[in-house]
Formats: structure tokens, C-alpha cells, sequence
């Protein structure tokens, strides 16, 4: 008796349904890909940098024209100035006519009315009273002088103060438009990568279902998958390029 030892031959083959589905996932995964890569550049073409605003421009010229010179002050001087030097010069007026008339009074009681001992003491008497009430309103005057320059600096300095503060001002506000165009900059960013990140969810999910895809089955009716594994880097040379395959048994 003899017996005869017999093989059993294990064969594979392509399940069409698997097939057709890996066709049509790849295929939509290079189509995505194509049709990502295919977009022209899109650069950021908004201002990155805050300029100098309204504001600013408004201190600076504000500074620029804050010219101080203390030799003319006129526009400072009080304007009722001339009038208290007049009054005053009118008090000695009247204070000279008062002393004239006791000089007159004192000569006719001794008998010298006219005489040239008269006429030396009026003219004495005259010439003291010109002094002082010129010594008296040059002293106002250069006090009113003193006056408009230190209103003058006053004014000046009033002025850059105030340039200051709306420079301040304006620096705020350019802080904020500075902030302003950096969220439009950061929101420009974000849709960028939120397409891209939807592109990668998309294939990846793509992959998933080719991975859980049953690909072969063999003479005992077992299948097998080809074992699909996407590594998230879907852009080479050959387009799909992280994308791998393995083949099960």
C-alpha cells in the first residue's frame, strides 16, 4: 500500500470590491492634493506696521512751531500797560504844578518873585521831577517787559506740554491700530492653516478607510488588507508621497 502526500496550494487574489475602493480613494486624495497645490500663492498683502497718525502728525507740528524768541514778546505785553504809565506820569505832573506854585508863593513872600534865584529853583525843581518820572516809567515799562517774557515763556512752555500730551495721545491710538492690524494679520494666518489642517483631516480620513479595507482574499476565504498608513506629508515629488502601503497575507 502506498500513499500519496497532497498539496493544497494557497491562493490570493484581489477582492474587486476593495479594488474599486482603493481607486477611488486615491484617487480623491491626489485630486484634493492637486487641487490644493494648484492655488496660486496667496501673500499677505495688508499693512503690518502702524504709521504715523493724524494725531502724531498734529503733535509734531505742534512742537515744530513752539519758537520762542524773548527779544519779541509784544503779543505778551498787557495792554493796559500804557495806561497805568500814563497815569503815573500825569501824578507827577500834577505833583510838579503843586511844587512850582509853593516855589512861587515862597519867592513872592520874600520879594524875589522873578528874580533869577526864582527861575534856578523852578528849574531845579523841574529837572529832579523829569528824572524821577522818567526813572518811574522806565521802571514800568522794563517790568512790564519782564512780565511778557515770562508770560512768553509761560506760554511756550504751556504749548509743548500740551504738544506732549497729544503726542501721548497719539501714540495710544497707534498702539491700538498697531494691535489692530496684527489680529487681521493673525486671522489671516489662522484660515490658512485651518485649510490646510482640513486637507490633512480629509486625507487622513481617506487613509483610515483604506486601511480598514479588506483587500485580498485567499483560497480559504480569509482576507487580508494591504495595510494603508498615512503619515501627513501628502506633498512630494510624486504628490502622495506619505502616503505607504504594506501587504498582509
Amino acid at each position: 500500500m502506498s500513499f500519496q502526500k497532497s498539496k493544497q496550494k494557497n491562493s490570493q487574489e484581489l477582492n474587486p470590491w476593495a479594488k474599486q475602493q482603493w481607486t477611488d480613494q486615491t484617487r480623491g486624495m491626489q485630486q484634493q492634493v492637486d487641487a490644493y497645490t494648484s492655488k496660486p500663492f496667496n501673500p499677505y498683502t495688508g499693512q503690518m506696521v502702524a504709521g504715523q497718525n493724524a494725531t502724531e502728525t498734529n503733535a509734531r507740528d505742534m512742537i515744530a512751531n513752539n519758537t520762542y524768541d524773548p527779544s519779541n514778546v509784544s503779543k505778551y505785553f498787557n495792554p493796559y500797560e500804557r495806561d497805568v504809565v500814563d497815569a503815573a506820569g500825569a501824578y507827577y505832573d500834577q505833583a510838579l504844578q503843586g511844587n512850582l506854585a509853593q516855589n512861587n508863593a515862597r519867592a513872592t513872600q520874600a520879594g524875589a518873585f522873578g528874580g533869577s534865584r526864582h527861575g534856578v529853583a523852578d528849574a531845579e525843581l523841574m529837572r529832579q521831577n523829569n528824572m524821577d518820572k522818567s526813572n518811574m516809567m522806565a521802571n514800568l515799562r522794563y517790568q512790564g517787559y519782564q512780565n511778557a517774557q515770562d508770560v512768553g515763556f509761560r506760554d511756550a512752555q504751556n504749548r509743548r506740554s500740551d504738544a506732549t500730551m497729544l503726542a501721548q495721545f497719539g501714540a495710544t491710538e497707534r498702539e491700538i491700530e498697531q494691535a489692530r492690524l496684527l489680529a487681521q494679520r493673525a486671522e489671516f494666518d489662522r484660515q490658512a492653516a485651518e485649510e490646510y489642517r482640513n486637507l490633512m483631516l480629509q486625507l487622513q480620513t481617506r487613509g483610515n478607510i483604506l486601511n480598514s479595507t479588506p483587500m485580498l482574499v485567499n483560497s480559504t476565504g480569509k482576507s487580508s488588507g494591504f495595510g494603508v498608513s498615512f503619515s501627513g506629508k501628502p506633498f512630494g515629488p510624486d504628490g502622495l508621497s506619505g502616503m505607504t502601503v504594506g501587504g498582509g497575507g
